[in-house]
């Protein structure tokens, strides 16, 4: 599993959105029994409060300190460090296993390797992510360039897999084929450069180049973004949900 976040921790908690309360209604619908869930790459445990209504107990794991350490601290979670691919858990000990914009850095093999190994035989798993954000026609233009032109040689290559939705995925059981979702947000220009400062792409730019790549879109995306104080932001969720065999 890779790090892109622990730089910027304060950043990710306060910009990134979070999913709609449909999916893990959705979710906690096809789950009988809710006795341990598990949020692996849970950050700063937006995903593990989410699960926290449903479940006996919810377990969230990151190899973040500093993501962790932004985590909200609620009874009935437990956070640790630890890797995705290999944990310290029982054998078939988790209902569920969730990772949220997370699965596409965890090495494949070694990751449904050990959710096999932890999750009950009927036990669901579910990758959750989400797409470019889009917001109308002249800003999307202007963050098409921004990710695509200026960003492109700076993503990591496992940004390929959101791009692809998860479908390039090898998941390891048969899709139930959620249907999509969509998280919105009503920002702020402030709040909406404030999201992008979060992508590992504008991190590694700053790194490399030692300037910030959104002085080169800022006074194009102001114009884009008119007058209005603020704007429905959407966030296109797709998902690759499926259920260990053996029930």
């Amino acid at each position: 599993m890779k790090d892109h976040f622990s730089e910027g921790s304060d950043l990710y908690k306060k910009f990134r959105p979070r999913y709609p309360g449909e999916i893990f209604s959705r979710i906690n619908a096809v789950i009988k029994d809710k006795h341990r869930a598990l949020d692996c790459g849970t950050g700063n445990g937006q995903i593990a409060v989410e699960l926290n209504p449903f479940f006996e107990e919810v377990y969230a794991i990151d190899i973040s300190l500093q993501q962790i350490s932004e985590a909200d601290k609620i009874n009935g979670i437990f956070y640790s460090l630890q890797p995705a691919e290999k944990t310290n858990f029982s054998d078939d000990f988790f209902n569920l296993i969730v990772a949220g914009q997370a699965a596409h850095w965890f090495n494949f093999n070694d990751f449904f390797r050990e959710c096999h190994r932890l999750l009950v035989p009927g036990g669901i798993l579910a990758l959750i992510g989400y797409d470019l954000v889009r917001v109308n026609v002249e800003i999307d233009r202007v963050i098409d360039k921004f990710y695509h032109t200026i960003l492109g040689p700076y993503w990591p290559p496992e940004r390929k897999y959101v791009d692809a939705q998860y479908l390039d995925i090898p998941f390891p059981y048969p899709d139930l084929n959620f249907p999509p979702s969509e998280i919105n947000c009503t920002w702020s220009f402030s709040e909406f450069v404030g999201y992008l400062n979060t992508w590992s792409s504008v991190k590694k730019f700053i790194r490399e180049i030692g300037s910030n790549p959104l002085d080169k879109i800022s006074k194009e995306l102001q114009i884009s973004w008119g007058k209005n104080e603020v704007h429905i932001i959407r966030f296109p969720v797709f998902s690759r949900i499926g259920q260990k065999p053996g029930y």
